[in-house]
């Protein structure tokens, strides 16, 4: 537990920095309080000042809005999708879309190259005069990484010359998202950034190739398992730069997501190269070694998760363990498991149960 310095002085008045504290939050802080206080760094007089300024919210009013707004957003969808079945409507859209695949591509990337901007400025403006808007600008944001993708998809096709290296425009999109996102600065733009390099890795060790399976001797879930370990790397010096340190709790995410769905594939399906491959030659037991390595680093996750407070290493750790015992219990027991037997271990278990919750009341 965190102690301060020195006891509050009596005379003391204290301000939060914050618009209110959720309930779970208001617990914490109402746990310190009466730590300190036992601990005789707080008396009675200067505690329940302190606990009667906290600004409870009774109601999380920021998960409303932001559910508030995915809905408007499905509904609006689904409007379009309801005008979009009228056949007229439906008619002259395709005359429209025809006229305009018509057009040079040069002319399109223009266009969608002057609107992309349009949606970033709009969006920094907004986050500058209505910050509380938090999700309404990051549509915004949103809807200018869309048409910059439009815009880089167009210049592929303007320069295509059939030699499949595709890997080069998801380069040129990871640059410039993450360099956007570092820049103005916007953890949105920056995770498509992390996204489109995931894109230019795999297409670039499969053009490497010549788009086999092996490129260096490794399948495409073991060349992720280790570019997840690189962007779990990186997310390190990344907390190191203070201008851009928040930058590294996605950096982490997604280098973790890459990691473990990598892991996981790898511990079904192994280093092959097919799948006729894995059901002609493979073996249960050939399977096991990454069975074990993905739960040892799911356990890492974990230990990490607990020993630095870190709910999201930790949740990654359990998730992923969770669904590592679940795939092995189909891999090694189903088909030997008599299914009565279940409801055994079902009524078990809840007897166990019963008697940890009776020894609580």
């Amino acid at each position: 537990m965190v102690q301060p310095t020195a006891a509050v002085p009596q005379s003391c008045s204290l301000t939060f920095n914050v618009s209110s504290f959720s309930r779970k939050q208001a617990k914490i802080v109402d746990r310190a309080l009466t730590h300190w206080q036992a601990a005789r760094l707080l008396t009675d007089v200067q505690r329940d000042p302190l606990r009667a300024a906290l600004p409870v919210s009774l109601f999380d009013w920021g998960r409303l809005a932001k559910y508030a707004f995915w809905a408007a957003l499905t509904s609006i969808l689904i409007s379009v999708s309801s005008v979009l079945a009228d056949s007229a409507l439906l008619e002259m859209l395709q005359e429209l879309f025809a006229w305009f695949w018509q057009i040079s591509d040069l002319v399109k990337i223009g266009f969608f190259g002057l609107i992309a901007p349009g949606f970033y400025s709009w969006g920094l403006i907004r986050r500058e005069t209505t910050p509380e808007k938090h999700y309404s600008n990051g549509a915004l944001m949103f809807l200018g990484v869309m048409m910059t993708a439009s815009a880089i998809g167009f210049l592929g096709r303007a320069l295509d010359t059939g030699s499949g290296h595709c890997s080069l425009l998801f380069l040129f999109a990871a640059l410039l998202y993450c360099g956007l996102g570092l820049w103005f600065p916007s953890g949105l733009i920056y995770v498509f950034g992390l996204l489109a390099l995931g894109g230019w890795f795999g297409g670039e060790t499969g053009y490497l190739s010549g788009w086999g399976a092996y490129y260096l001797g490794m399948s495409w879930p073991l060349r992720f398992v280790f570019f997840g370990g690189a962007l779990i790397a990186a997310s390190y010096p990344l907390s190191q730069w203070p201008p851009r340190a928040e930058f590294s709790r996605p950096t982490l995410a997604l280098g973790m997501l890459y990691f473990f769905v990598a892991l996981w594939i790898m511990s079904i399906f192994g280093n092959y190269s097919s799948y006729e491959d894995f059901f002609q030659r493979h073996h249960s037991l050939e399977l096991l070694p990454w069975a074990l390595l993905f739960g040892i680093a799911a356990a890492g996750a974990i230990w990490h998760g607990l020993n630095f407070d870190d709910g999201m290493t930790r949740g990654f750790g359990i998730t992923f363990l969770g669904i590592n015992l679940y795939t092995r219990f189909f891999e090694y027991f189903w088909n030997g498991l008599h299914k009565a037997s279940l409801w055994f271990i079902g009524a078990h278990a809840e007897r166990i149960w019963n008697v940890g919750c009776h020894r609580e009341h």
